[in-house]
């Protein structure tokens, strides 16, 4: 007979640490919505990125109004960047949290986001612009485990992984922090 010692470690490794530690951060952060946005076809990375930190600032405006221009909030959430590889661009997630009961109801900030998706466009071609988005009210059931399929990808260097998920600030999200 065989026999063989078998250690228990909670984490396989450190990939799964971090997207253990990333899926606690979401799941208490006390989003609200859940937005997802899509480019056209072909929309690089820093213009996607540009054209997601416009929308949030004009978000952030209409919402918080002064308390957003003097620098003292914005809209907290966390942003995950996913590839497109149909459409060679990147696609956000955006979990929006209301810690402050700040934000409009679901039709209400459906309407402002399709009116500032509209203002948005106006300011570039059409060849780089935002051509879609979902505004979803918050879902627990595997949405955390689905926004982080990104640690399943072997082909992703683990600094490129983590780099996918950026927290909002005053300036949106910040998709160059890290660089492997």
């Amino acid at each position: 007979m065989l026999s063989h010692k078998l250690t228990y470690s909670p984490f396989r490794d450190e990939t799964e640490q971090c997207r253990t530690a990333i899926t606690h951060i979401m799941k208490n952060m006390n989003t609200r919505y859940h937005l997802t946005l899509s480019f056209t076809y072909g929309v690089n990375e820093r213009k996607s990125n540009e054209l997601l930190n416009l929308l949030l600032k004009f978000i952030n405006r209409s919402i918080l109004k002064k308390r957003y221009n003097d620098g003292n909030q914005f809209i907290d959430g966390m942003v995950i960047r996913e590839k497109t590889f149909a459409k060679e661009n990147f696609h956000y997630h955006i979990l929006v949290s209301d810690k402050q009961k700040r934000l409009p109801d679901t039709e209400s900030m459906k309407k402002l986001i399709e009116k500032k998706i509209d203002l948005v466009n106006r300011r570039f071609d059409p060849a780089n612009q935002i051509s879609a988005f979902l505004l979803q009210e918050y879902y627990r059931e595997s949405l955390e485990d689905y926004l982080t399929k990104v640690f399943n990808k072997t082909s992703i260097s683990l600094v490129e992984k983590i780099n996918s998920f950026q927290p909002l600030d005053h300036n949106g999200a910040n998709f160059t922090l890290l660089r492997s």
